[in-house]
């Protein structure tokens, strides 16, 4: 297993969050309690962003940028399954690679922020389509060892696949 005291210290977050649960008798976690949590256990995570379903923390580890992703066991096990849709060698090529997940925790390559030109955006949209991946944005794509890699994406599911991939084409063409 590769960076195992970084799942080391993942582990003690996810019996931490566990722990927070029982003791609050909440059903849901919020994404700053998840948060919080983090930032006092290990304050050498930087924190990187929240989005809808996760809060991202940015790990340097041997000269190698990672993204470690917490949130709820549901959103951490969709990513590990968009991971795993892909055939090996498609998976290398256009996705980074996550190293290991836990019930609430993903390490991720991460790479760095990078301008992606309309055609290199309409190829990954293209090579992750056949697979049924949707929601590849600009915002979703890193630059990870030289080549431009999808840091985030969902399975299109049911009838509603072939509308939010329109909608990812015509989203290209807005000027914003």
């Amino acid at each position: 297993m590769k960076f195992k005291s970084i799942f080391r210290k993942a582990r003690v977050i996810d019996s931490l969050i566990e722990q927070y649960i029982k003791s609050t008798n909440a059903l849901i976690i919020t994404l700053d309690a998840f948060g919080d949590i983090v930032q006092r256990q290990f304050p050498e995570f930087t924190l990187t962003g929240r989005g809808a379903h996760k809060v991202t923390f940015t790990v340097h580890y041997n000269e190698q940028t990672l993204v470690l992703k917490v949130g709820k066991k549901d959103t951490i096990e969709n990513d590990h399954r968009v991971y795993k849709l892909l055939p090996r060698r498609v998976r290398h090529a256009y996705h980074a690679r996550i190293f290991w997940h836990t019930k609430h925790w993903l390490l991720q390559e991460y790479g760095v922020e990078t301008e992606v030109s309309e055609d290199e955006l309409n190829v990954l949209r293209t090579i992750m389509g056949r697979y049924g991946l949707i929601d590849i944005r600009c915002d979703n794509i890193r630059k990870v060892n030289g080549r431009l890699k999808v840091v985030d994406a969902n399975i299109a599911e049911g009838r509603t696949a072939h509308v939010k991939k329109i909608l990812d084409r015509i989203r290209v063409r807005l000027p914003w």
